[in-house]
Order: C-alpha cells, then structure tokens, then sequence
C-alpha cells in the first residue's frame, strides 16, 4: 500500500497518521501535555490568589492591632500629663518631666519595632514574589 503524504494540518484528524503505542497521534500527546500545564498554572494561580485574600486578611487585622495599640498609648500619654499636672510643685524639678518623657517616647519606639517585625513574620513573602515564581513555571 502506498504511503500517503499530508501537510501538518490534516494529520491531526487523517487517519493515516502515524500513531503512538496508545493509539494517539503526536499532536493530541502535545496538546494534552499543554492542557495539563495551563491546567497547572491556572490552580497555581488560584492557590496564589487564596493566599494573597489571606496575607490581606491579615494585615487588616494587624492594622487594627496597631490602631488599638496607638489609641492605648494615646491614653496613657493623656494619664501622664494629667498626672504631672495633679502633682506639680511651685518650683518642680525639670529633669523629671524629661525623664518620663525619654521613657514615654523609648516605649513608643519599641512598641513601634515590635508592631513591624510581628507584621513582617505574619506576613511572610510579598504576593509579588508568589505570582513572579508562578509565572516562572
């Protein structure tokens, strides 16, 4: 029987084209190897989406932390002033008002470090890094 010669795009439905063990032609192995990866980077994509809702969960939550904590200082600044104004002498010492204000603005630091390392460990890797090593499939 002689052999029949097609172009490139009658093999994929000629049934004289020459076929795999599985009885598939090369361009359905391809194609489905391609709908297996866009298959892939889809669900990525989606995983990726799910843990950016959360990274976003999350950080709204540590803002709210950190307004909590601010109106707590804000407070506490307001109890002081009203403290050294109940208990000021005629002739007050100055050293001590700046004393408690170096102590006032030392917390205020602190607590603002710790407020951004607790933000930097919930938060982990920018969303940006996980879409760059999901595009990078």
């Amino acid at each position: 029987m002689p052999r029949i010669l097609h172009s490139r795009s009658q093999r994929r439905s000629c049934p004289h084209t020459p076929r795999n063990r599985a009885g598939h032609n090369n361009v359905e192995v391809v194609a489905g190897k391609e709908f297996i990866v866009a298959v892939s980077r889809f669900l990525k994509l989606l995983l990726l989406q799910q843990q950016q809702q959360e990274l976003q969960q999350q950080q709204q939550e540590l803002q709210q932390q950190q307004r909590e904590l601010r109106q707590q200082q804000q407070e506490l600044c307001q109890q002081q002033q009203n403290h050294q104004q109940q208990h000021l002498h005629p002739q007050p010492d100055q050293q001590q008002p700046l004393q408690e204000q170096q102590q006032h603005q030392e917390q205020q630091e602190q607590q603002e470090q710790q407020q951004q390392q607790q933000q930097q460990q919930q938060t982990g890797p920018s969303a940006a890094a996980f879409v760059a090593a999901a595009e990078g499939v």
